[in-house]
């Protein structure tokens, strides 16, 4: 198992590599971020779909969910370093996709450890728990982590735009 000081070299190394590719090649910068969308929007429906059907495939939404959260960890570093670089004059729009992509990260850790306090895991919950788990876990840190998602997205590929 990797120790957690091992994340930091790792973040600072893709959000230079990020860095690196958007001033040398940055077609291939766009080709690498639109995968890791996709990868992100195929993960989050493998979740949706694992989620609906949660009892025969508790495992697999189990795993659905640390994947979208290596994903997203590591599409919001690459995506941190491309930004910096591209947007480097202009300060505001560079504190509003950092922003979106500290949010849309910050969701998806949140959206992770709350399935491991949900009813599943911890028994004897009340009714009030179960209401506000229902909530969080299944609407209201999707809905932020595609708003995020989105938004950057959108914001990043406008028409017109490259």
């Amino acid at each position: 198992m990797l120790h957690p000081y091992f994340l930091i070299p790792l973040s600072l190394t893709i959000l230079a590599g990020g860095w690196l590719l958007a001033i040398h090649e940055p077609d291939v910068v766009r080709i690498i971020m639109r995968s890791a969308l996709a990868a992100i929007a195929l993960t989050f429906c493998t979740l949706i779909l694992t989620g609906i059907q949660h009892a025969p495939l508790g495992e697999l939404h189990r795993y659905a969910g640390h994947g979208l959260t290596i994903v997203v960890w590591l599409w919001g570093m690459f995506a941190l370093g491309a930004v910096w670089r591209r947007d480097w004059p202009r300060l505001g729009v560079i504190i509003g996709r950092t922003l979106l992509l500290i949010l849309s990260v910050g969701v998806t850790l949140l959206a992770s450890i709350s399935g491991y306090l949900g009813p599943t895991h911890a028994a004897g919950t009340g009714e009030e728990t179960y209401n506000r788990f229902v909530m969080q876990h299944y609407f209201v840190f999707p809905v932020l982590l595609c708003l995020s998602v989105g938004l950057f997205s959108r914001w990043e590929w406008r028409p017109g735009k490259n």
